[in-house]
This record gives structure tokens, C-alpha cells and sequence, in this order.
């Protein structure tokens, strides 16, 4: 999503390239679709007894759900990353991001970029962040991903990434981006599709 300002140099007029929005639109769709596919296979498991014919679908569903639930989970992720960078930049400059504060950790760019721009930060210890910690240990696991063995007796829903993963994931993006809003009133939330009174 291009972010147009008004921001001039020379005589030319700038656009800002930002796609914390456009990640997020697709974290909502994907969990959205994952969503949908539950559902699908709900009713047709309902509907009578599973026969053999319907294990493989079942199986290729299975895997169409969580496969839409990590696209969530990492644009989620990439969203929480774009928007804390977008704000660095705007704030304090690029080349300062780039210099000082890149290669942080996600969730220490959550505290220490609002602490240099408004002098206050966010409690390291909130709910905000420790569900940022969850998210950033869940997209890590995702995109460093080993291969694994567990005995079969052994395999847990946490061996999978789910609906519920890619809710909490977008509920993550919203709850930072709300506690930002919350010690810098001038952050807008209502493209979260929350409402300012949220806050």
C-alpha cells in the first residue's frame, strides 16, 4: 500500500511505500479462507460417517487450513514488522533505523523505538508483548524451519499451526499497535478495522 503524504523535495511531490496494511489484509483473508475450509469440512464430516473415500480429502483439507493459517500467521508477523519500522522512519529517519535499530529483535523494537520517539514505552511485560513474543517464537519457528521426528503417540495440535494460532496472531498486531496508540495518540488503529474509541 502506498502511504502518500505531503512531503516535498525540490519541486517534486514523495509517495511513501508501506505495506503493513496490505500484510495485514492478507493475514484477515487467509484466516478468513482457513476459516471457510473448517467449516467446509465440518459439514461434510456431519453429514454422515467418514468412509475411506473421504480420508484423503479430509487429509488435503487438514492441510489447506494450516497452510492458510501460517500465511496468517507470518504476514501477521511481517505486519507487526513493517508498521514498528514505518514508525521508526517516519519519526526519527531511516538512516537512523538502518544504522541503530534494524538489526533488534521485533519485540525490542516495540519497546525502545517509542521510548526514543515519545520518551514512553511500552510495559515489557504487558499482554501486547508477551503475545508479541509468542507471535515472533511461532514466525521463527516458521521461517528457520528443521525437520523434526516425534513418534506418531506423541503428535499434539502444537505440532501444527492452526486457526487459533493465526487468530491470536492478528489480535497480536492489533493489541501492539493499540498500546502504541495509547502512549502516542497521533497513531491511527482504524485501518485494524477497530475503532478509535478502542483504544
Amino acid at each position: 500500500m502506498a502511504k502518500q503524504k505531503d512531503a516535498h523535495v525540490g519541486n517534486s511531490l514523495r509517495a511513501f511505500f508501506t505495506y503493513h496494511g496490505m500484510y495485514f489484509s492478507i493475514a484477515q483473508e487467509s484466516l478468513s479462507r482457513a476459516v471457510e475450509l473448517q467449516r467446509e469440512l465440518r459439514e461434510r464430516t456431519s453429514i454422515r460417517p467418514v468412509t475411506q473415500d473421504d480420508v484423503e480429502w479430509i487429509s488435503q483439507q487438514n492441510d489447506r487450513i494450516e497452510q492458510m493459517s501460517i500465511v496468517s500467521v507470518v504476514f501477521s508477523a511481517m505486519t507487526a514488522e513493517s508498521f514498528i519500522n514505518d514508525y521508526a522512519i517516519e519519526h526519527l529517519s531511516k538512516s537512523y533505523l538502518e544504522k541503530y535499530l534494524d538489526k533488534m529483535d521485533l519485540s525490542a523494537k516495540w519497546i525502545v523505538i517509542p521510548k526514543l520517539v515519545t520518551g514512553k514505552s511500552i510495559n515489557p511485560g504487558s499482554r501486547p508483548m508477551e503475545l508479541l513474543k509468542d507471535l515472533v517464537a511461532l514466525r521463527n519457528r516458521l521461517v528457520h524451519d528443521k525437520t523434526r521426528s516425534k513418534p506418531i503417540n506423541q503428535i499434539t495440535d502444537s505440532d501444527f499451526v492452526s486457526i487459533d494460532d493465526a487468530q491470536k496472531a492478528l489480535e497480536t498486531v492489533q493489541k501492539v499497535i493499540v498500546a502504541l496508540s495509547q502512549i502516542d495518540d497521533a497513531v491511527e488503529v482504524g485501518w485494524l478495522g477497530l475503532k478509535a474509541a478502542a483504544k
